[in-house]
C-alpha cells in the first residue's frame, strides 16, 4: 500500500513512498548494490571478484523474493495477512487490511438530475427547493479489494447500470480528521447497454473512510462524469461492509457472488 499521511507531509516521506511505487526489479538491483557493497568493504581481498558478484546477485535475489512473498500478494494466506489476523491491532497501528468483497448500496442524486433535465424539457421550471426534497436512489454495489503492501486495486459491479468498473491505484492514508483511513481512487467504468442519458465509458472518482472497528466499514462520496456536457453527471454517498475475506475468482459475477456471501453468512 501507498501510505501517505497529509498532516505529517514532507519531502522525505514523499521520496520513501515513491521508492516504494518502483517495481520490484527495483528492490532486486538496490539489494544486490547494497550487498555487494557490503562484499567489498568486508571480504578478504584473495576471494575474488566473481566469486564476489555471484554471492551478491544469490544474495539479493533470496531477499527479493522474500520481500515480494511477504508483503506484495494479496492472497488470503499470504504471510502479511497471515501476520494481520493474527494481531488484529496492527489494523489500526500501521493500516487495515482490506482485501477481500464487499457489498452495499450507492446514493445517488440521480433523481434530481432526472427531474431538472424533465422540467427543463417539457414540463417548465421547478424550484430549487423542490429539488432538495426529492430522495436519493439507491443501487446495490458490489467491490472487490485486492491490496499488497505496495499497491491497491478494485473492481467495481453495479446493479444501477449493470456495469462495471476497476481502480488500478488507489491511494491508502489516514486521513486530516484524525486517526481514521480512507481511500482515494480514480475508476474506470464501462456500460454495456447504456441508455439516452448514459455513455458507454466514463470515469469517475471516489474518496471513502475506512472506519476500523469489528466490523470495518468503508462510506464516502463519489462522483463521475458521465455526459457531463449535458450536465447528467452523478454524485453520490457509498457505503460498503465486507463480506468475504477471500477474492471472487475470475469469471464469476462480482455482484451476485458478493450477495450470494452475505446471505450465507447471515445464516451462520
Amino acid at each position: 500500500m501507498k501510505f501517505n499521511d497529509p498532516v505529517k507531509e514532507n519531502k522525505t516521506a514523499s521520496m520513501i513512498r515513491a521508492f516504494l511505487s518502483y517495481s520490484t526489479l527495483l528492490y532486486a538491483f538496490a539489494t544486490y548494490g547494497f550487498i555487494l557493497l557490503v562484499g567489498v568493504v568486508f571480504s578478504s581481498s584473495d576471494g575474488g571478484l566473481i566469486s564476489l558478484l555471484i554471492w551478491a546477485r544469490n544474495t539479493a535475489l533470496f531477499l527479493s523474493v522474500i520481500i515480494v512473498v511477504s508483503f506484495g500478494i494479496s492472497a488470503f494466506n499470504s504471510p502479511w495477512r497471515m501476520l494481520w489476523r493474527r494481531y488484529p491491532r496492527l489494523n489500526r497501528w500501521l493500516y487495515p487490511d482490506l482485501n477481500g468483497v464487499w457489498l452495499g448500496e450507492t446514493r445517488s442524486n440521480w433523481p434530481v438530475i432526472e427531474s431538472t433535465l424533465k422540467h427543463a424539457t417539457s414540463e417548465g421550471a421547478i424550484l430549487a427547493d423542490d429539488l432538495a426534497t426529492i430522495p436519493l436512489k439507491s443501487d446495490p454495489i458490489a467491490v472487490q479489494i485486492k491490496a499488497h503492501w505496495f499497491g491497491m486495486k478494485l473492481q467495481v459491479k453495479t446493479s444501477a447500470t449493470n456495469g462495471g468498473g476497476k481502480a488500478d491505484d488507489v491511494i491508502a492514508s489516514r486521513n486530516v480528521r484524525g486517526r481514521d483511513f480512507e481511500i482515494s481512487y480514480i475508476f474506470e467504468q464501462s456500460v454495456p447497454d447504456p441508455l439516452p442519458t448514459d455513455q458507454d465509458h466514463h470515469m469517475g472518482a471516489a474518496t471513502l473512510d475506512a472506519k476500523v472497528a469489528e466490523e470495518t466499514v468503508l462510506e464516502g462520496e463519489y462522483w463521475n462524469r458521465r455526459s457531463w456536457r449535458k450536465g447528467l453527471n452523478a454524485a453520490g454517498i457509498m457505503t460498503l461492509r465486507r463480506v468475504s475475506e477471500k477474492h471472487v475468482p475470475a469469471g464469476f459475477d462480482l455482484l451476485s457472488e458478493a450477495q450470494r456471501m452475505a446471505a450465507e453468512s447471515s445464516e451462520t
